[in-house]
């Protein structure tokens, strides 16, 4: 939810729910603008973290697949 709001509307999250403001307060580097309902990213950890679970996921996903072939 996160992210599709960051990518496709401006970060804008109209009644966002309780475990996402949550995760929003618990995370370095990205905050959420209660007046403009709007997800600010404020320094680049958030992205780094962001990039590495991708990135773990992806790999896991492709390890999987690879085992699954053999």
């Amino acid at each position: 939810m996160i992210r599709n709001s960051i990518a496709h509307n401006n970060g804008i999250i109209k009644s966002p729910k309780n475990d996402v403001l949550t995760f929003i307060e618990n995370s370095n580097g990205i905050s959420f603008d209660t007046e403009k309902s709007q997800v600010k990213m404020e320094s680049i950890d958030f992205l780094k973290t962001l990039i590495d679970k991708l990135t773990d996921f992806l790999s896991g996903t492709a390890e999987k697949i690879m085992n699954e072939k053999k």
